[in-house]
């Protein structure tokens, strides 16, 4: 998937979606993406066109199945849940040493 985002993306569901259907993906390394999309094995991160044309040169090295569990590892609901009870764990924890 290429999408050279021009923006400061603040998730981007699109690229998490993608990533769970297997697709790496192009972007550039703007708001989360960085978060996102780990160069060279998840897909790639971008700065120019030139840098683009390269990206797509080297899709095959890209692991279709690294990408999906990539997904389910970090963005599934079930990962996400798990990072929401730690975080809420944490403050309930801070809050009661007030």
């Amino acid at each position: 998937m290429v999408v050279p985002i021009q923006w400061e993306e603040p998730f981007g569901i699109v690229f998490a979606e993608s990533l769970a259907c297997g697709t790496p993906v192009i972007s550039c390394p703007r708001g989360a993406l960085p978060e996102i999309v780990r160069p060279g094995i998840d897909g790639f991160l971008i700065r120019s066109i030139e840098e683009g044309c390269q990206a797509v040169a080297r899709l095959a090295t890209i692991d279709r199945a690294a990408c999906r569990r990539r997904a389910e590892d970090h963005f599934s609901p079930g990962a996400v849940v798990a990072r929401y009870r730690e975080l809420y764990a944490r403050l309930q924890a801070r809050m009661t040493q007030r």
